[in-house]
């Protein structure tokens, strides 16, 4: 977590913003679960939702990083979405990933794409976090 990091969003990159990040996710799924609910059907098992928000993020962050899936080189940017596909074509359920993805996006929209934008600052580390984990 060096600064400037993957997860900077006002405490230089660390564990703070790594945490308000978390915990963005955490509430924006559990806020957006009911909607998903009705649409896909999905249980309120948040574990993978939880995972492909922050590999969502990371990959954005981290387009030229290079990954592999059982050694297949993959270029980070397309990561979760060869999970994803990975996913379907192997039958499993899918419905938690694509919803992961989507509140991965929403963070990766507000916390990078609006301030290069605009100009503003719409996600910031809350102070509280950043004296609590430096």
């Amino acid at each position: 977590y060096e600064a400037g990091g993957p997860f900077n969003t006002g405490a230089g990159g660390g564990t703070a913003d790594y945490v308000f990040c978390l915990i963005f996710g955490a509430i924006a799924l559990l806020i957006t679960y009911p909607g998903v609910l009705m649409i896909m059907g999905i249980m309120p098992v948040f574990t993978r939702n939880l995972v492909f928000y922050v590999l969502y993020v990371w990959s954005r962050r981290n387009p030229t990083a290079n990954a592999n899936i059982w050694g297949v080189p993959v270029p980070a940017v397309y990561l979760p979405f060869a999970y994803l596909a990975l996913s379907v074509f192997m039958g499993n359920a899918y419905a938690d990933m694509l919803h992961g993805l989507a509140v991965g996006h929403l963070y990766y929209y507000l916390a990078d794409v609006v301030p290069q934008v605009t100009g503003k600052d719409i996600l910031r580390t809350p102070q509280f976090l950043v004296d609590h984990f430096g």
